[in-house]
Order: structure tokens, then sequence, then C-alpha cells
């Protein structure tokens, strides 16, 4: 019998510990930015996708975020060379000065995101911090693409 209260008292006394849960990793925070923050994404249209409907996902884009307040960002594209030609499916992406959060996503959001999702696919992404002298206040001359 006291050895069955032994046992329990140990029982007792561990339960704490093996219940206790290691705490989910979190998502470390970004580091500082000295210039200004750009997330570079390098896109490939798919199989029924086209560079004009990619185009009218980089439009909507700039709208919504536009539209929710993020006047100071900007969404450009620039063709990339293959093969001493621009190709007409691969395309990389600049969303300049991102929101710091995540933002709320509504049917709008949802729109563009399947307009992308419907004509291309990412295949790399990078979150990047770029001089801010290289950075136009004037990315009228990236729209024209």
């Amino acid at each position: 019998m006291r050895l069955i209260r032994v046992f329990a008292l140990a029982a007792a006394l561990c339960a704490p510990a093996s219940h206790a849960q290691t705490p989910l990793p979190t998502k470390p925070a970004a580091p500082a930015c000295d210039g200004v923050v750009v997330m570079v994404r390098v896109s490939e249209i798919t199989p029924g996708g086209s560079a004009e409907k990619f185009m009218a996902a980089v439009a909507a884009h700039r709208a919504w975020f536009k539209a929710h307040g993020a006047r100071d960002n900007q969404i450009v594209v620039a063709r990339i060379e293959d093969h001493g030609a621009y190709s007409g499916t691969k395309f990389i992406t600049y969303h300049i000065n991102p929101p710091a959060t995540e933002p709320v996503r509504d049917a709008g959001f949802d729109a563009f995101v399947k307009l992308y999702a419907d004509t291309s696919k990412i295949t790399e992404s990078y979150r990047t911090c770029m001089p801010e002298t290289v950075v136009s206040t004037d990315p009228t001359p990236w729209m024209k693409m």
C-alpha cells in the first residue's frame, strides 16, 4: 500500500511536467530594413493562362491594395530575358512597401488571388530589403508594360 502511495505521489509530481506543452515555434520577426521592403515573386504562366490575364491579376492586386489604404506601396512587373528574348511566360513582380501585417482578406482579395491562380504559379518568392534610393517614387514607367 505504501508503494502505491509513493508511485501516486511521484506521478502527481511529474504530471505537470509531462503535460507541459512545448510552445509552437513562432514566425521569427523580420529583420530590420534600412531601406524599403520589397516582396519579389517569380511567376510562370500556366497552361490556359496568358500574359494578358496575368497583367489583369496585377492590376486587380494594385487596385485592391490602393482601395484598402496601402497608398505607399507599388506593385510592378518585369519581364525575364530568356535566351536573347523576353519571355512571354515568366515574370517577376515587385511588391514595394507591402503592409507589415497580413491584410484582412475579403471578396476583392480572394478575387485577385484567384486571377493569379487561374493564370500563373509562383515559382520563387523572396522578402528583400532594397536601398531606398533605388526605389522610384513614380511607378509610371514600370506600369506601361
